[in-house]
């Protein structure tokens, strides 16, 4: 989590729903990141796993 005081987001009147939207929109941009490294991560898989079935019978045609 960033450090809030640093960019003085902590002083003011409001900061408790400031502090909320920060962390709202943090939590989002965790989540689509984790979502979209597990998929690419499960397209590389299959990808590799295509490439060597492919290897295995035969190897690729020129």
């Amino acid at each position: 989590m960033m450090n809030l005081r640093a960019y003085g987001y902590m002083s003011g009147v409001g900061k408790s729903s400031l502090l909320n939207a920060l962390m709202e929109q943090e939590s989002r941009f965790v989540q689509h990141r984790t979502s979209y490294l597990i998929d690419k991560g499960a397209t590389d898989k299959t990808n590799a796993m295509w490439n060597k079935q492919k290897k295995k019978n035969g190897g690729w045609k020129k």
